[in-house]
């Protein structure tokens, strides 16, 4: 991989990381308290929660007369209360749920998932990368080493292809006490 490319994955890698101990934290928080952010007005709001280990996206817009009572003053307002007791919901399938809200003066929807998926999914590209760096680092010691790359045989004796494995070497290795290359 070239270096541009190799440091935007370590950069990406460093802020999914952050990102999974973030949602760890998040995790572990929501058994304590809900957590709830509501942005928007009365009329039309969308809300970001977390309780025993789950997230709501909830997005509420009232139409008709309802909405005409209601005010229209955006803003943003954060609760912290008991958390919720899970109860059981039929539309839930492994731990996902998401519900279309559509009656005569309101619409919206509600998506509730687990937040450890979120957490596995920001902890792939950090793992990902701490695999490419083992594996560049491995070759690196093995070629150093008069070592096939691919699978750790000993090429002293067979410099042009490994016996083992079949790899065709693309750099000489260093000979002890004479000039590698």
């Amino acid at each position: 991989m070239r270096r541009p490319a190799r440091v935007f994955v370590h950069l990406a890698a460093g802020v999914s990381g952050v990102c999974f101990v973030i949602a760890v934290g998040i995790w572990i928080a929501s058994y304590g308290s809900r957590y709830t952010l509501i942005v928007g007005s009365l009329r039309s709001n969308r809300t970001f929660s977390v309780s025993r280990g789950e997230a709501s996206v909830d997005s509420v817009t009232l139409h008709g007369e309802l909405a005409r009572t209601m005010s229209s003053d955006d803003e943003s307002r954060w609760k912290k209360d008991l958390p919720d007791d899970p109860g059981f919901d039929p539309e839930t399938v492994a731990g996902f749920r998401f519900h279309r809200i559509n009656a005569e003066d309101v619409t919206g929807f509600s998506l509730s998932f687990p937040i450890p998926v979120v957490a596995a999914l920001f902890a792939l590209l950090p793992l990902a990368d701490v695999l490419m760096i083992r594996r560049r680092r491995r070759r690196g010691r093995r070629l150093a080493a008069g070592l096939c790359v691919r699978c750790g045989y000993d090429l002293r004796a067979s410099r042009d292809r490994c016996p083992e494995c079949g790899t065709v070497p693309t750099a000489q290795p260093a000979t002890p006490g004479g000039a590698g290359g």
